[in-house]
């Protein structure tokens, strides 16, 4: 709201609008942009940047695919990359692999992977081979 008093101000002491913005380096569709929120009533605070939603966000009848797929039983041992090459085969789906795995995740159908993950306890530790060269 500064920035709008300074460049109204300036406005009535006879200096361009344009002329403000490269004294103050701002670019002027910015200033506009400000000042049509003003008018409409809208806050000038700094929000999150772009959409509420994505455009390209998976649709419910394409989650509901993706779980009912992993839960057959012919397919039930594949993992999520599997799984999802297997959707785009049979022209069900069409979702990244990354998409898949967040899926199964949230209905329980995948567990974490990586260094942070859960052990059952009984697994062994792996067996390397000597990287020294002696034997």
């Amino acid at each position: 709201m500064e920035m709008l008093d300074l460049i109204d101000e300036s406005l009535r002491e006879g200096v361009s609008c344009r002329r403000s913005c490269e004294l103050l380096m701002i670019h002027r569709s910015r200033i506009f942009r400000w000042q049509q929120a003003c008018c409409s009533d809208k806050s000038l605070e700094n929000g999150t940047p772009g959409p509420e939603q994505a455009l390209h966000r998976l649709l419910p009848e394409e989650r509901k695919t993706m779980v009912a797929l992993a839960r057959q039983e012919d397919l039930a041992d594949l993992s999520h990359r599997e799984l999802t090459v297997t959707a785009w085969d049979k022209g069900l789906v069409y979702v990244s692999f990354s998409t898949t795995y967040r899926v199964l995740k949230s209905v329980g159908l995948m567990g974490m992977r990586g260094k942070d993950r859960r052990h059952n306890g009984s697994s062994m530790a792996p067996i390397r081979k000597d990287l020294t060269g002696s034997n």
